[in-house]
């Protein structure tokens, strides 16, 4: 059986963390294992990006983004940061610094966890739709023949 997208990505980080692991990386993902799989890998995946901003700020920053804006998950919130990175470990400045990172990136800044719109969720449900279908995003979404602004906000780019 073919593994989704969300399972491949959640492999990724589990492998890349597992073999690379760094001091904060090893305590982070201990932590992790056995709560929610999905939701350990978007903290593990923005952790990863946030380690990987000082090599290409704009790239880490883009891929924070691109990720969220196709997931139907809510943001994560400072609370939940703050309670995962702080319990292993991590200081106070490098726990705000992880969320202002994360919450410039998404261009969301929450308190407590907030559902996303209806709106999102529709976009995600085409976009999956699409990949059900195999109609390849951009292609796919051109060839229906949807107006230009819908069409950028299905691309992930409005």
């Amino acid at each position: 059986m073919l593994k989704s997208l969300k399972e491949v990505f959640c492999d990724f980080y589990y492998y890349y963390f597992f073999f690379r692991p760094s001091k904060a990386a090893w305590r982070l993902t201990n932590h992790l294992i056995g709560t929610n799989k999905k939701r350990d890998c978007l903290l593990l995946h923005l952790y990863w990006s946030y380690l990987n901003r000082y090599r290409n700020f704009a790239a880490a920053s883009k891929c924070l983004r691109m990720i969220w804006n196709s997931l139907p998950d809510s943001f994560l919130n400072y609370v939940e940061i703050e309670v995962t990175f702080g319990n292993k470990g991590f200081e106070p400045k490098e726990i705000e610094d992880i969320y202002k990172f994360y919450s410039n990136a998404v261009g969301e800044f929450n308190s407590k966890a907030v559902p996303r719109s209806l709106r999102h969720h529709c976009r995600t449900v085409i976009r999956r739709r699409f990949w059900k279908c195999r109609q390849w995003i951009p292609e796919g979404i051109q060839q229906i023949g949807l107006p230009p602004m819908l069409q950028l906000y299905l691309n992930l780019e409005a």
